[in-house]
């Protein structure tokens, strides 16, 4: 039964890419890359808050994709900062937002009990990529990321009893925050990549993104 579980549930284990497209015109590589914080308000949050909470919550997750990305941008591909005007000035940059689609933060319980995707958590984004070189409004690219936390079994399926304290503890300092820096990682992964193709030299080693197969469900 463990192994079966396993087998049908590990797929919601990893942050991966699907429906890349990109502008057919040839773009001018930048001297910086900007981010923006990705938009929250037409995303699906199940993260058991409202109001003034969720608001909050909500915020508090643009900004850590935000700062993750720059992070990660700036050590894998070129110099990255924040982005915060509404308006972009014209300057030779790419900007890099998107918006928020779904986070689900699961259940930390099931994930520490029995794991292998039992209560895990979902973060969709879509990702565009705009050359501010001449303020185009149409993107010189644009994918989706899809994926969540975790397939490891728990205490249950996997661990002893006497691991049961440490799994939940350990599945409640995973979740959104986790997923949030995956999704980075791969965001990074897809720029880097279009950047490293189009004849630039990555200040970082290559990573491949992970691309998925279309979507023929949903949760």
């Amino acid at each position: 039964m463990a192994a079966a579980l396993m087998s049908a549930l590990a797929g919601c284990a990893s942050v991966g890419v699907r429906n890349p497209t990109q502008s057919a015109a040839t773009p001018k590589l930048p001297e910086q890359i900007f981010v923006a914080d990705f938009d929250t308000s037409k995303g699906l949050f199940r993260v058991s808050r409202s109001g003034d909470d969720l608001m909050a919550f909500q915020q508090k997750t643009a900004n850590t994709l935000a700062d993750y990305l720059v992070a990660d941008l700036s050590k894998s591909v070129i110099s990255t900062t924040r982005h915060n005007d509404a308006k972009p000035a014209r300057t030779d940059a790419w900007l890099v937002t998107g918006e928020f689609g779904r986070v689900n933060q699961g259940s930390r319980a099931l994930r520490g009990l029995i794991g292998l995707g039992a209560g895990g958590t979902k973060m969709e984004t879509t990702v565009r990529v705009y050359d501010l070189s001449h303020l185009s409004r149409v993107p010189l690219l644009q994918f989706e990321t899809s994926g969540g936390s975790n397939a490891e079994p728990g205490a249950i399926v996997g661990g002893t009893f006497g691991a049961l304290p440490n799994a939940l503890r350990n599945a409640g300092a995973r979740g959104v925050t986790d997923d949030t820096a995956r999704t980075a990682r791969q965001i990074t992964a897809m720029v880097a990549d279009y950047y490293a193709k189009n004849g630039g030299t990555l200040s970082g080693k290559k990573v491949k993104p992970k691309i998925l197969q279309p979507a023929t469900y949903s949760f």
